[in-house]
């Protein structure tokens, strides 16, 4: 337990949460997970400031039903498009005091990666938000964003939502980790078919990480359900300098046509 405490006060490791929560029974899980006491055993509780034991990020789905800037503390910072529940469906949660987040176009944004075609489901995207962790200048800059795959009964709509799933990830200037209900316990495969290089994960959620300057660290770690039949998942991450050669805005004008 020691260990674990030592390598979490190390400024460049830090707590990455998916979490699943569950839209059916109108009540969130995220609150709980922000103040991050569920996330950590006792004894290495004890030797963290309040600061370490909150999760960098929550990477969230099911989400529609929830305004969750009007239930966490001021401290987190949300991105939640509202417009839609498609939009709402999906959102991201960090920690203002572990990261800040960019501005600017391109910084953080809702992209479709596949509609319905008809089926009873809601069209799937993925929400996004880049920010810089640790200090202004730090160079530590990661996407964090948050997608749910079709469920099972749709696979048809897999091949078109991995294919815009890897478009949209290969067109990041910045390192991405993605928190996933991915509907499928072939995580790996999954990560290979959408350009992601690493994986960590608990049935069929997980955190899916690519880019320079990314690195897990050890496996995922299921949490205590809350009101949600999906336990959160707990990951580790160093974050190192990720700062890439070009902006956003720059990159866009390299694609296009």
């Amino acid at each position: 337990m020691a260990a674990l405490s030592d390598l979490l006060a190390r400024a460049w490791v830090h707590v990455v949460v998916t979490c699943n929560d569950d839209f059916t029974d109108h009540v969130t899980g995220v609150r709980v997970l922000t103040r991050g006491q569920r996330f950590l055993p006792k004894r290495v509780r004890a030797r963290l400031e309040a600061a370490k034991r909150a999760p960098l990020a929550v990477l969230c789905q099911e989400t529609k039903n929830s305004r969750l800037r009007d239930l966490l503390p001021a401290r987190f910072g949300v991105r939640q498009y509202l417009e839609t529940d498609a939009m709402a469906g999906v959102a991201v949660v960090w920690d203002t005091e572990q990261a800040h987040a960019l501005e600017g176009d391109g910084h953080a944004g809702h992209h479709v990666l596949v509609e319905p075609h008809g089926v009873a489901m809601e069209a799937r995207g993925v929400t996004w938000q880049d920010v810089e962790v640790g200090k202004v200048g730090s160079g530590r800059i990661v996407r964090p964003a948050a997608a749910h795959r079709p469920p099972g009964r749709y696979d048809h709509l897999w091949p078109e939502f991995d294919r815009a799933l890897r478009e949209w990830a290969d067109a990041s200037p910045y390192p991405v980790l993605l928190g996933i209900d991915a509907n499928t316990l072939l995580i790996h495969a999954l990560a290979d078919r959408t350009g992601f290089t690493c994986a960590r994960f608990y049935k069929i959620d997980a955190v899916l990480g690519r880019g320079k300057g990314l690195r897990p660290v050890g496996k995922a770690t299921p949490l205590p359900k809350g009101h949600s039949d999906h336990h959160p998942i707990r990951t580790l991450w160093r974050i190192g300098r990720t700062r890439p050669e070009r902006t956003p805005a720059e990159h866009r004008a390299e694609v296009a046509p």
